[in-house]
């Protein structure tokens, strides 16, 4: 970005979000992040704002002060997911993710929109999921709340688009971080990185790599768009059929 520009990543205590936070930090931008509490959660060089997503009060509160703050971009990074056969589902962890994944991201955007329309310039960027693309059973709700934050950035980027503000989500796949880590048994994550045609999952720097080009002002057309980041695996449809040891004698 040309200049210092105010950025809000929420969610940025590990993983993609942090990343993203610190590539801003990195440029020069002016950042405000949120996580719960603790100390080691801050992104240094980064203003800090403890916020439970899944308090309304809270998320309410935090919206308003961003009212006042009038950042230039906005990273809804935070999200929650709770798997679980759609059947036997808790109705109150549906509203836990309803409210984490959907509503905060909708209040924070309302909250920013109405200054990045009248200084005609402005970015949000969702992150959503390559299940807001495929779904995925056992996965259900999950999926309800990706597939709703796509159409939300999809509405939001045709309101914003005149006004010279542009409004995106990125999707990404299986990315290498501590949470994908502690999902998979050893076995599991070499199945799924067989099934991916670049070999290999994605690294929180590639997916803030992305974020940062699409908030700058480089981007000056791309909008309403979900990008999927997923080293080909949505897109490809093509089972790698052979067992990895086929694969590397072909």
């Amino acid at each position: 970005m040309t200049g210092r520009r105010s950025a809000v990543i929420t969610g940025a205590s590990r993983g993609i979000g942090r990343a993203i936070a610190e590539r801003l930090v990195r440029d020069g931008h002016r950042c405000l992040t949120t996580g719960r509490s603790a100390a080691s959660e801050r992104v240094p060089g980064a203003d800090f704002h403890a916020v439970d997503f899944e308090d309304a009060d809270a998320v309410a509160a935090f919206a308003a002060s961003l009212t006042g703050l009038a950042p230039d971009v906005l990273v809804n990074n935070v999200g929650l997911n709770i798997p679980g056969p759609a059947d036997t589902f808790a109705a109150d962890d549906f509203d836990r993710l309803y409210a984490v994944n959907l509503r905060a991201p909708f209040l924070l955007c309302q909250a920013v929109i109405p200054a990045m329309k009248a200084r005609s310039w402005g970015r949000i960027v969702n992150i959503t999921s390559s299940r807001s693309r495929l779904g995925k059973a056992g996965d259900a709700p999950f999926c309800a709340t990706k597939f709703a934050l796509d159409g939300l950035t999809a509405a939001l980027g045709a309101e914003g688009a005149p006004f010279g503000l542009l409004v995106n989500a990125v999707a990404p796949g299986f990315v290498s971080t501590t949470s994908t880590d502690d999902a998979f048994a050893p076995h599991e994550r070499a199945g799924i990185i067989h099934k991916i045609p670049a070999g290999r999952m994605g690294t929180v720097g590639e997916v803030a790599a992305l974020v940062v080009w699409l908030v700058s002002e480089e981007n000056t057309y791309m909008c309403g768009q979900n990008l999927v980041i997923d080293g080909g695996l949505t897109r490809s449809h093509t089972e790698r059929w052979f067992a990895p040891e086929a694969d590397r004698d072909r």
